[in-house]
């Protein structure tokens, strides 16, 4: 935030300038502070209109991936699907080697029965872990799950995720701003809530969207996630 960095710029000329006497440091610092809280007013007031629009946008949005993955469930013959698990689990348990449960996956998978498909990514990841206790049995479970997400998701449930994902973006951005402001302004102390157990103008502009990140082990990307809270 460039207005944020020319206030602390302003602050630290104003304070180390050998030419200003004592009074003239305390009036430029106050004439500085007043401008800040200017600013301040200012920027509470698009931001609080920018989360707001953020948290109608992800409402609308969980909705419509509700919707759509009601739509694409009722595709598909829950008691087919149920006979068809246990018949997998048993093909799994019979094999003599991983190998050859590959080589079943491999069929399935093209068989071009979307039923078959489903089944053998989401039953057949555990059966295998528990069968063959290695790290090829567990990286091939992790795929399944991959090949699964394919399975099920329809386009439309895609495009609504891809939105989604877009949204987790903007809100992460908007977190950003949000704290770095109330990191200038609070620091921390955070303002109101140390004093009177409460919450500043930015936190209560914040409320009601949950954004969190964290580092995934494996990748070691940050994962970051968006989500409406009461």
């Amino acid at each position: 935030m460039d207005k944020l960095i020319e206030f602390k710029t302003r602050k630290i000329q104003i304070e180390t300038n050998t030419d200003l006497s004592l009074e003239g440091k305390k009036k430029a610092l106050a004439t500085l502070q007043q401008q800040a809280t200017q600013y301040k007013a200012a920027a509470v007031q698009e931001l609080s209109i920018s989360w707001g629009a953020l948290r109608q946008r992800m409402a609308r949005n969980i909705e419509a991936v509700q919707a759509a993955e009601s739509k694409a469930a009722q595709q598909w013959d829950y008691s087919r699907l149920n006979y068809m698990t246990q018949a997998v689990k048993s093909q799994v348990a019979s094999t003599a080697n991983f190998s050859e449960v590959q080589k079943l996956y491999g069929q399935a998978m093209q068989s071009g029965d979307s039923h078959a498909r489903r089944v053998w990514c989401e039953v057949v990841g555990e059966a295998v872990k528990a069968k063959y206790k290695d790290g090829e049995a567990a990286a091939f479970a992790k795929q399944l799950q991959a090949d699964l997400n394919k399975v099920i998701t329809t386009p439309e449930i895609e495009t609504l995720k891809s939105e989604g994902t877009e949204i987790t973006k903007q809100a992460a951005e908007l977190h950003t701003q949000t704290q770095q402001l109330n990191n200038y302004f609070y620091g921390d102390s955070m303002g109101p809530r140390a004093i009177f157990g409460g919450k500043n103008e930015f936190e209560n502009i914040m409320q009601g969207v949950q954004v969190t990140q964290r580092v995934d082990p494996e990748t070691l990307t940050t994962i970051t996630t968006a989500q409406l809270v009461d």
